[in-house]
């Protein structure tokens, strides 16, 4: 009776270690970092044209992360004040481990694959100069990889995530020429998915996005007022500013908010970016961080490709305009709600 148990317990403890593993259909991401705490943990990453993302809870700076992704997937990971941490290649069947100290994201070491590892050796012989914000000094450093590395497309790619001049297109094509990138970032099928017309809904359902205001993912939901402006902008949005204030004098016209309600979704990588943005803005209304941009799965239904853009939608979530006037979209707003002469 007591062989019979040993071996009953055996299978089972087989059993358990094969489920706790990474199979074939999914990868898994280790993190143990020291300093890190019971802070929870954010997991963004792109698969099937779709942007998926995961709060993971932490306990004593550990916790672990499965996804999956056939193909290599970039993931990105933040703290839970949605500042960026660090970002990895993993595909199914792979499990990477993050070490080292949350309080020194340069330090960290990324394992699990060839990729990982090449991006993290430039982030760690750099990681002084990254944190001292030594720009000169780290751009140039990411230039020689891609220079010297032309078949590491996808750390390159990942790299480019630290390239302080990365939002000049010029500026990141420039880097891509150096190895001639197949990646999906600069490859023909790359481009198409980023480029491409979605399928959108045809009317504006209730999202939920990371809320300024609220500091945490909160909803919108069009019911809650007659009609609903969304303006969507990215950091290359030169006349935002001038934007911000037509909606200020927009909302003085319509002050109430169960008539009308105004939203702006930025579409920014780093939250610390866009939060130095919207914190200048002195505005009462929503203002969401669109991570991902139009891949992002709450921005993708609303049929969005490109920013700046507005969508006026009314109480019932028919869309009744879309597109990239602002002119054209508070016309259909008075159109609606000022008042009919007798």
């Amino acid at each position: 009776m007591m062989k019979t148990k040993t071996i009953f317990y055996s299978i089972i403890a087989v059993a358990m270690l094969l489920l706790s593993g990474c199979g074939s259909d999914n990868f898994e991401i280790d993190v143990a970092l020291d300093n890190l705490g019971t802070q929870n943990l954010r997991f963004i990453y792109p698969a099937n044209d779709a942007l998926h993302s995961m709060w993971m809870p932490v306990v004593d700076g550990k916790c672990a992360f499965h996804g999956s992704s056939k193909e290599y997937t970039v993931v990105e990971v933040y703290t839970a004040k949605q500042v960026f941490l660090t970002c990895l290649a993993v595909k199914n069947g792979q499990k990477v481990e993050m070490r080292g100290d949350f309080l020194k994201p340069y330090t960290i070491e990324l394992s699990g694959n060839d990729i990982n590892e090449e991006v993290s050796e430039v982030l760690n012989r750099h990681a002084e100069e990254f944190a001292a914000q030594k720009y000169d000094k780290t751009d140039a450093a990411i230039e020689k990889f891609a220079a010297e590395k032309r078949n590491e497309a996808l750390a390159t790619d990942i790299l480019i995530k630290y390239y302080y001049t990365r939002h000049s297109d010029a500026d990141l094509l420039r880097v891509a020429q150096m190895r001639k990138s197949e990646s999906v970032l600069f490859n023909a099928e790359g481009r198409e998915m980023f480029y491409s017309e979605p399928e959108s809904e045809k009317s504006l359902t209730s999202f939920l996005l990371y809320d300024q205001r609220c500091d945490s993912i909160t909803s919108f939901i069009p019911s809650n007022s007659k009609v609903s402006i969304l303006y969507f902008w990215d950091n290359d949005s030169s006349s935002r500013k001038d934007v911000i204030n037509e909606l200020k004098n927009l909302r003085k016209t319509y002050p109430k908010s169960d008539r009308l309600q105004i939203a702006d979704i930025g579409f920014y990588n780093d939250s610390s970016d866009w939060k130095k943005v919207v914190k200048t803005d002195s505005v009462k209304w929503q203002q969401f961080w669109g991570i991902g941009g139009r891949l992002n799965s709450e921005v993708k239904r609303m049929g969005i490709t490109k920013a700046p853009a507005y969508l006026v939608a009314d109480s019932t979530g028919r869309m009744l305009y879309r597109g990239e006037s602002l002119d054209a979209a508070c016309a259909k707003i008075d159109s609606i709600l000022k008042p009919k002469k007798q």
